[in-house]
């Protein structure tokens, strides 16, 4: 581990916003999870539990054309050259790309030259801490690595994740090199239940999810021994914070450190939680030199990764 560290962090948010209630009010009514009763009991829960009042929706872009934005963002500022970069990792689902090789099409847009091609999925939400920790473990030789992820929903249909979010449509891009950077991954814990593969997100999964994203989380902590008090800041998705708080508490680790400004704030927006929230905490909670941050990440079809990070 602690062969990267974060040298850029940006991501993408619509100008636009809409209600959650217009967005349950606009799903079939299969989509609403039997343990609501109806769309009105849906709306108060993402109300009370998610925070959420509304989601983020891009009505111009497309998935690709918010990362070009960010890209172009990225190369103005002077952080690193297009022909520096070694290696692209895209984090999308296949289902997610409007564009057929679309990371070829930014390739060749922004003159990244030099650059191979890696698409790393299959981890949904958590595709984005699962490519770092990818290259911690020395599966791919690069100094400057581009990890970007767009997501933008088709359907309202598509903004339901059951009883554990609803999503909005934005994109992120964090750049990792190995001269140094704003924060290190010093331990990760992946683990993968693969008898979720045929998982109906739309059903209450609350309870298998909690089983898995504790025992990663205590996989990571029994390999990386830590004083509780020595976190930080906890990082979670932007999504059932009630379910992510009993993992945390249940684990020993204080509640009152996790980080939930971005529940209502930003919402969920697939693995780009990562990158926003990372941005955020780093931005906005200045952690100081040798802090430690605790992310967890869920995936719906059965990933569950917990990363420690320590700030440089």
């Amino acid at each position: 581990m602690k062969q990267y560290g974060v040298t850029y962090l940006d991501y993408y948010l619509p100008s636009e916003k809409q209600s959650v209630a217009e967005v349950i009010g606009n799903i079939d009514l299969e989509m609403i999870p039997p343990v609501f009763s109806d769309r009105e009991e849906y709306i108060e829960f993402a109300g009370n539990i998610l925070e959420l009042k509304s989601v983020w929706v891009e009505s111009v872009k497309s998935d690709v054309e918010m990362l070009d934005v960010l890209l172009q963002k990225m190369f103005d500022t002077g952080v690193v050259r297009p022909e520096d970069i070694d290696l692209i990792i895209t984090t999308q689902e296949p289902q997610q790309r409007s564009m057929d090789n679309a990371v070829k099409y930014l390739q060749y847009t922004h003159k990244m030259v030099q650059a191979k091609v890696l698409n790393i999925s299959g981890n949904h939400c958590a595709n984005i801490p699962a490519a770092w920790d990818f290259l911690e473990s020395g599966s791919a030789s690069a100094n400057n690595v581009l990890i970007v992820s767009g997501f933008k929903c088709k359907s309202a249909n598509e903004r339901v994740l059951g009883a554990y979010g609803i999503l909005s449509d934005g994109a992120g891009v964090m750049l990792l090199g190995k001269s140094g950077g704003k924060c290190s991954l010093i331990g990760a814990a992946n683990l993968s239940n693969g008898s979720m593969f045929k998982v109906d997100m739309h059903k209450d999964s609350s309870l298998i999810h909690y089983k898995y994203m504790l025992s990663s989380l205590k996989k990571l902590l029994a390999s990386n021994p830590l004083a509780p008090e020595s976190v930080k800041v906890i990082i979670p998705q932007n999504a059932n914070i009630l379910l992510l708080s009993n993992v945390i508490m249940d684990a020993g680790l204080d509640t009152r450190k996790i980080f939930t400004d971005n529940l209502s704030r930003v919402g969920h927006i697939d693995s780009v939680d990562f990158i926003i929230n990372l941005k955020s905490v780093l931005e906005e909670k200045k952690p100081g030199n040798g802090d430690l941050i605790l992310v967890l990440n869920m995936g719906w079809a059965g990933s569950y990764l917990t990363s420690l990070l320590s700030v440089n």
